[in-house]
């Protein structure tokens, strides 16, 4: 019978000559090749995961560009009909209502052209709705002011002029109009118009020139009491003395009204100080208050670096210490108090100093104003700081700007902690704060003499000069580090 020849596949072979494969070893192969499937498979869906990851991450960048963007872009743009609207001084709020409309509809179509991410656009209309409440409560409040001031210097002229007519229904006609108005209340309205009836219908002369005096020092401005005094019949030298007396009133009126301006911004920045501190500040509070549109710019610009910190997921820069910043500030506010103020610095509140930080300061700047004796040992305490620091103690360059900064920052933790504290009692802590610094300084440059000086001698300087006995001139502790040093005469060392 015929041997059947074998047939073997081409594509594969089943042996290797000289080899013989156990049906163990062939269960194996399978068992490897279907391992690898599974693991291909696995990596597989963790690639898919990672993607889904990236893309979800690419996604959110794209709604935090887009919200950012159209935002910008919001405000830079209703800040320009905002200058505006400052420089047309109109009087009717629905005329400026009405023009805002329109011109806001401009500004949706240049944001409707960024915002395509339905999340971004959601953020935004929130921040749209908020900031359009704000912007819009401003420009009334604008409008409202140009209105008043409008009907009051037309007001003024009228009154003036009745008293130069010696026409009392003239005056009536003008105040009541103003009154009816809303541009003075009833009785300021009242009291102007008594004081204008006085002058018109009395013929005020020379032979009352006290009653002048006393009806044009109520007059609501300058103006009008100048216009009374020339409207009375006196004399040349009376009517110029009159009209210096009446330039001196109003001017200090003028004072009186700005320093209480300045007063309530005082009171504004105060307010919107503590909300940042709290961490509660919005860009309403902001607009609300009566401070220059510059200052609410520089106000919401820091508001909005922050809001973006944390939307990015990074340090609240309320918390973050810059230690160069807070050394300038800290040298400004112990050796030159006159020249700074609690508002510069805050001013650097989330730019360099944390909240504690400007609290800090604030605390040691108004201690230094109101106590000269403990301002002057804070004073020499920094002053010695400062000096180190240009005699490069604490290194060079921007490492010797870090260090001072942490170094006056303790030491006006210290200050504040210890404001009862002795011209002594600074004195020691500060050469515990800075002794190891001054002891590595000088030890350097000791160390340097000394080896050329001893160079090649047996032991070296050891020798030639023995250490010291443990008996030191005096002691201080490292505040930073817990380390009791002592100072042996020319230098400080850690006692063991």
């Amino acid at each position: 019978m015929p041997k059947i020849p074998r047939i073997v596949s081409q594509e594969r072979p089943t042996t290797v000559p000289g080899m013989r494969v156990s049906p163990e070893s062939m269960t194996q192969e399978t068992r490897a090749i279907g391992q690898f499937a599974q693991t291909v498979a696995q990596v597989g869906g963790a690639i898919s995961q990672v993607g889904i990851a990236f893309q979800n991450k690419l996604t959110d960048a794209e709604i935090t560009s887009q919200y950012n963007l159209s935002k910008g872009k919001y405000k830079e743009e209703l800040e320009l009909l905002r200058e505006k609207q400052v420089i047309d001084r109109k009087t009717d709020w629905e005329d400026v209502k009405k023009d805002a409309d329109e011109y806001k509809k401009g500004i949706n179509v240049k944001t409707d052209a960024i915002l395509k991410q339905p999340k971004a656009r959601q953020a935004f209309d929130v921040f749209k709705k908020e900031y359009d409440l704000s912007f819009d409560k401003e420009s009334f409040n604008r409008t409202n002011s140009n209105r008043v001031a409008a009907v009051k210097a037309q007001t003024t002229s009228s009154m003036k002029l009745a008293i130069q007519l010696r026409d009392p229904d003239m005056a009536r006609e003008a105040m009541e109009g103003a009154i009816e108005s809303g541009a003075y209340d009833a009785k300021a309205g009242s009291s102007n118009l008594e004081l204008a009836l006085i002058a018109i219908e009395d013929g005020i002369d020379e032979d009352n020139y006290q009653d002048v005096w006393k009806v044009a020092r109520e007059a609501p401005d300058k103006d009008t009491a100048d216009t009374i005094i020339r409207g009375a019949e006196l004399s040349a030298e009376q009517e110029k003395s009159l009209l210096s007396t009446s330039n001196s009133h109003f001017l200090g009126l003028e004072a009186k009204a700005a320093k209480e301006e300045e007063e309530a911004k005082e009171t504004d920045r105060a307010s919107l100080w503590d909300k940042e501190k709290e961490g509660t500040l919005t860009y309403g509070d902001i607009e609300a208050t009566g401070l220059e549109q510059g200052e609410k710019r520089r106000e919401a610009d820091r508001l909005d670096r922050r809001n973006k910190a944390l939307a990015d997921g990074k340090v609240d820069p309320y918390t973050v210490q810059n230690d160069a910043i807070y050394g300038n500030m800290s040298e400004l506010v112990s050796l030159h108090p006159e020249a700074t103020s609690d508002r510069k610095i805050w001013d650097l509140h989330g730019e360099g100093l944390s909240t504690d930080n400007c609290k800090l300061l604030v605390k040691e700047w108004k201690s230094k104003t109101e106590d000269p004796v403990k301002a002057q040992a804070a004073k020499r305490a920094h002053s010695s700081l400062k000096s180190m620091k240009s005699a490069g103690i604490f290194g060079e360059d921007e490492e010797a700007e870090i260090t001072w900064g942490k170094k006056a920052n303790a030491l006006d933790n210290y200050l504040s902690d210890n404001p009862d504290a002795s011209n002594e009692d600074i004195t020691t802590y500060l050469e515990g704060l800075v002794s190891e610094e001054k002891s590595n300084y000088f030890g350097e440059i000791l160390d340097a003499y000394w080896n050329q000086l001893t160079f090649g001698l047996v032991g070296g300087i050891n020798e030639v000069f023995p250490k010291k006995t443990t008996e030191y001139e005096k002691t201080a502790t490292n505040p930073e580090t817990g380390d009791k040093m002592g100072w042996d005469g020319e230098k400080w060392q850690k006692i063991d």
